[in-house]
């Protein structure tokens, strides 16, 4: 079942953000994610590893088609970071100038997105948009290497694309797919 929310206007405004996140705690354990919504229970944003997923799945939100990501949210793509169904955890806020700083290097400065943080019930919530992907607008590669613990996690060069549920590794039909974008 989707979430209760307007599925045909972005969100916006604190107001919007705080309703998206209540809608995700209130959603059922068995709610997926889906290619405009991605949600953790909690990262550490002051450990690279968190900022590394959250440039995974911004560009995999920016590598989505124009007209498959127009039919929910006016295109827009959101995670959230201190909220899951059944759960609202938060996170431990990082200077939002900090964190597109250090997100830059992974993403590089062609897409288009931010952070905010919100408040619900006294907890810290991580709300990243990422803005609608267009026509004509190339493929974002990620910029930047991130390795952890001696593995890989994503290369300078590679094309992240997101799927439903997941962000993967771009495969020939998506490249083939955003040659044509």
């Amino acid at each position: 079942m989707p979430l209760p929310i307007d599925l045909h206007r972005a969100v916006r405004s604190r107001a919007e953000q705080v309703v998206l996140v209540e809608a995700v705690r209130d959603a059922a354990p068995s709610e997926s994610e889906t290619n405009y919504l991605e949600k953790k229970g909690t990262l550490d944003l002051a450990q690279k590893s968190a900022l590394a997923k959250i440039s995974a799945a911004v560009l995999g939100f920016s590598n989505r088609m124009p007209d498959v990501a127009v039919r929910a949210l006016c295109g827009c793509a959101y995670m959230l970071v201190g909220v899951e169904p059944g759960t609202l955890a938060g996170v431990t806020p990082v200077d939002a100038a900090t964190v597109e700083a250090r997100l830059a290097a992974y993403v590089g400065a062609h897409v288009q997105w931010r952070p905010d943080y919100v408040e619900v019930e006294g907890k810290t919530v991580l709300v990243v948009t990422v803005e609608p992907p267009r026509w004509g607008e190339s493929a974002h590669p990620v910029r930047k290497t991130f390795t952890d613990g001696g593995k890989t996690l994503f290369s300078d060069g590679d094309i992240l694309a997101r799927h439903h549920a997941s962000t993967d590794p771009a495969k020939s039909a998506d490249i083939d797919a955003l040659h044509r974008r």
